[in-house]
């Protein structure tokens, strides 16, 4: 389990092991050899951002699910993966589960490398590199090859890439990320 959104607002790299106690008996002994440990400063910042943790899900998980709703209707857009919207296979069990929307949203263009150095240079709000939960929108600079419905065999097939955008719990201006994301995926 990744810590280092939302419990470190990125601003530290964290993450938990949970599993049946036979299994963690490995993990603990793994921990042990490797002297893998929370340092005393990391406590801190975990403590700190945990104060505000209800609002910055709330927050970017709203932004994210409103992204995700127009990226799905958008025309260039082959597939859009978020589990709060209802052509996502697990949705139903993802509103039952989750308290606020998720902040992370895949999409898939038909792109190749070449329109995807073009792309990336349009963008200035949201930043392109991986994203460990701060404040800013991020489409992750790890995308991947594939086809378009990789995640629903039910959709038609297309090559193409896959993104993911990171909505930052500060973000607010609905448009001027719409906007950037628009001139992104019109890229040719």
């Amino acid at each position: 389990m990744s810590l280092t959104k939302h419990y470190a607002c990125g601003d530290t790299i964290l993450g938990a092991v949970i599993g049946p106690k036979a299994n963690m008996k490995k993990v603990l002994l793994q921990e042990k050899i490797s002297g893998i440990h929370i340092t005393d400063e990391q406590c801190i910042t975990v403590s700190n951002n945990s104060k505000n943790i209800k609002q910055r899900m709330e927050s970017s998980g709203k932004f994210a699910f409103k992204i995700a709703a127009w990226l799905k209707e958008y025309p260039k857009v082959n597939t859009t993966m978020y589990p709060m919207l209802p052509n996502h296979p697990s949705c139903s069990l993802a509103k039952d589960m989750f308290t606020f929307p998720p902040s992370c949203i895949y999409f898939h263009l038909s792109m190749n490398k070449e329109q995807v150095d073009k792309a990336k240079t349009k963008l200035s709000l949201i930043r392109w590199e991986t994203s460990f939960g701060d404040s800013y929108c991020k489409i992750d600079n790890w995308w991947k090859e594939g086809f378009s419905n990789y995640y629903d065999q039910k959709l038609e097939k297309k090559q193409g890439i896959w993104f993911r955008l990171s909505c930052g719990y500060k973000v607010t201006n609905e448009k001027a990320i719409q906007d950037e994301l628009e001139a992104f995926i019109q890229t040719e």
